[in-house]
């Protein structure tokens, strides 16, 4: 089974990133649905990282000293 985290997430709040940023560009500040878009392209950008650094740390797990893996 795959695992979820690993491959569909990412590329979905990748894809709702990538949305939110192109409405946020086709509307004026003074637009209140810029607002909603800024805050939407933020809060996927957050999950963005958030998820690729828990990828990343999993991915690393196997050669930390911590964890008995190879260090080199």
């Amino acid at each position: 089974m795959k695992d979820a985290n690993q491959h569909g997430f990412p590329r979905r709040y990748i894809d709702t990133l990538e949305s939110a940023f192109d409405q946020l560009r086709q509307r004026e500040t003074d637009d209140p649905l810029y607002d909603i878009f800024r805050a939407a392209a933020v809060k996927e950008f957050e999950l963005v990282l958030e998820q690729s650094g828990n990828l990343l740390k999993r991915r690393l797990r196997p050669f930390s000293p911590a964890t008995g893996g190879r260090t080199g």
